[in-house]
């Protein structure tokens, strides 16, 4: 018995052979194109915590405990151990006077006295801290270098640290040390940027850049109070409360200056500046608030980016540019917004609560520090905009400080170092 063909149905199955041909195709070409590698799974390894009030140390703090209550981390620990010495930013800022500011009051020569004796050669690649009314250097293997007590205000870098008054005349300027360095003959209130000194003078609306020994370098007079302020190795920023934003040279020069408006009521809310100086990028205005990335062209600045927010902030917000200027991150009110410099694609990481801090590693990984009440948070993001992991903790006064594949962070009187791999 003959097969009797059947043209309809040979049309059919060529029509489905086409089509699973077309679905396998299409899938290929998805799997190629739109997959994204996962990233490896992130491990937080609790290694040390000290008390920054006696100095001791205990060892493998719990991130659990973290969580719980910043007051117990230790209360389980083992007991104090020594430390030896090993070779390893924090963030500048002001304290309030407390209630009774007279009671606490002590002379600068009893300041000093609290700082340990410890060889200048030891701290070499210090930490710097300021938790409450401490400020001080220890090492990455947990040894506290020195603790300095300040019943008014304080400033801190890696390269320097000043305890000073509201209307002090004269600001003296310490290595870590504790050596002084500097006096600066003027009132203000100093800002440490990596290796740089600025003051910012009364009124608000004026700054001057410091030189080492305390002479003033050179000085710019405004009328319009600073609102947000960025140093970098080649370049700095400073955002204004009438919207407009100033970049200058190392030597005090103006770059160019720039309005990025937009908004109905103009004001910087946050400001960076890139290495290079080439860069800058800025929070501005109220009523249709906005993010701008701008480029150096020959001494004026070219918007290559702008975006508009649909919820807005009413504070400061932090801005700052990865090192190798591939992507710069800056807070906003849905969590942390990331734009990539080269291709302009805008992300945002949900992160609740304000951004205080965001610090890059050696590696180009981003830690984010933020806050929601009493509660904070750490978290880590890679690949410009993957958020890997985050841990909160309850405290009163927080910092974080990255240095080589480990995090630091302050929680009331202690600190603690955790160790970040990958597995």
């Amino acid at each position: 018995m003959t097969d009797i063909e059947n043209p309809m149905l040979d049309a059919a199955k060529k029509r489905k052979r086409i089509l699973v041909a077309v679905i396998v195709s299409l899938c290929v070409l998805y799997v190629l194109l739109a997959a994204r590698p996962l990233s490896r799974e992130i491990h937080f390894l609790p290694v040390w915590t000290i008390d920054a009030d006696n100095s001791t140390r205990t060892e493998r703090l719990s991130i659990q405990e973290m969580k719980d209550n910043a007051e117990k981390l230790v209360s389980e620990m083992n007991k104090p151990a020594s430390v030896e010495v090993s070779e390893t930013d924090s963030e500048n800022a002001d304290s309030e006077n407390p209630e009774n500011p007279e009671s606490n009051a002590v002379s600068q020569d009893q300041k000093m006295s609290e700082v340990d004796v410890v060889s200048s050669a030891k701290f070499d690649g210090a930490i710097p801290f300021k938790l409450g009314q401490l400020v001080g250097y220890f090492t990455k293997n947990g040894r506290m270098l020195s603790r300095v007590t300040f019943p008014f205000k304080a400033s801190v870098s890696p390269s320097f640290y000043s305890v000073y008054e509201t209307h002090s005349e004269k600001i003296e300027v310490h290595s870590p040390d504790g050596k002084k360095i500097a006096e600066i003959n003027q009132t203000g209130f100093p800002y440490f940027a990596d290796d740089k000194i600025f003051l910012f003078l009364p009124g608000g609306a004026s700054f001057a850049r410091i030189g080492s020994t305390g002479e003033v370098l050179w000085t710019y007079e405004g009328y319009s109070p600073v609102t947000a302020f960025s140093s970098s190795k080649e370049g700095l920023l400073a955002g204004f409360a009438d919207g407009h934003l100033i970049s200058f040279a190392p030597d005090g020069s103006v770059v160019f200056e720039f309005e990025p408006g937009g908004s109905t009521y103009p004001v910087i809310l946050g400001a960076g500046i890139s290495n290079s100086g080439k860069l800058i990028a800025a929070v501005s205005g109220h009523d249709n608030q906005r993010f701008v990335l701008a480029e150096n062209m020959g001494g004026r600045a070219k918007v290559i980016f702008h975006k508009t927010f649909s919820r807005e902030v009413t504070g400061q917000m932090v801005v700052k540019f990865k090192n190798d200027e591939s992507a710069v991150y800056y807070g906003c009110s849905d969590g942390l917004g990331v734009v990539n410099c080269k291709s302009l694609k805008s992300t945002v990481v949900p992160l609740v609560g304000t951004i205080l801090s965001i610090q890059e590693d050696n590696d180009g990984t981003i830690f984010v520090l933020s806050k929601d009440g009493n509660s904070y948070s750490v978290s880590v993001v890679e690949a410009y905009d993957v958020h890997s992991g985050s841990f909160s903790f309850e405290a009163e006064t927080a910092f974080m400080s990255v240095r080589d594949g480990s995090l630091f962070v302050g929680h009331d009187s202690k600190i603690s170092r955790i160790d970040i791999k990958h597995k």
